[in-house]
């Protein structure tokens, strides 16, 4: 058996505990933050693709490029979140059947608006603006990403190092897509500098 250096004092279960205890907060924290981000591209995707559809809103088309990135990305954070990284097998099983089934025809919604794009009319034009078929894309992954963040919060099965262990990887995730698009904004300032 080790002995311990002297004045050294072994850690203090309590000590633990409350560490452990406020780690779980914070990664609570964490979760519901990432839920009302979420939520905000949501109701921002579903804003625009009904001005793409009708056309209305210029001045909000016009700046969309920003929240058109933002709302793709928003999600990987959430799916760092799932179990085994299968969202289709584990937490949209998870999810009330009201959510599952609103992401559901959410992605099939997509699928079909892809397709309507790739058919081309008689003058060789997509009968689809191409950020119709973004936007769509994007209410789909956040739909599932809402399903996952759903299936964190409400499993009362997790245990306390999974949460921990989940919520570690999907903020390895938001740090790695903060990066690249960091990294990609300097290169497009660079590039108009020039």
């Amino acid at each position: 058996m080790r002995r311990l250096p002297p004045g050294a004092t072994l850690p203090r279960p309590r000590q633990n505990l409350a560490l452990l205890t406020m780690l779980i907060r914070l990664a609570r924290a964490y979760v519901y933050l990432i839920l009302v981000i979420d939520l905000l591209f949501l109701a921002a995707s579903v804003l625009l693709f009904i001005a793409v559809l009708t056309r209305t809103m210029n001045q909000l088309l016009e700046r969309s490029e920003v929240l058109l990135i933002g709302a793709l990305f928003t999600p990987f954070p959430a799916f760092g979140l799932a179990r085994e990284r299968n969202v289709w097998k584990n937490e949209l099983r998870d999810c009330p059947w009201w959510l599952r089934a609103i992401a559901i025809v959410a992605f099939l919604f997509s699928i079909l608006v892809i397709l309507t794009a790739i058919i081309q009319s008689r003058d060789g034009t997509s009968l689809l603006d191409g950020r119709v078929v973004f936007i769509a894309l994007e209410i789909s992954f956040n739909l599932m990403s809402l399903c996952i963040i759903h299936s964190v919060l409400s499993s009362g099965a997790l245990s306390k190092a999974e949460f921990l262990k989940r919520v570690r990887t999907s903020v390895i995730l938001l740090a790695a897509w903060v990066a690249i698009f960091a990294i990609g904004s300097a290169l497009d300032v660079a590039r108009f500098a020039h």
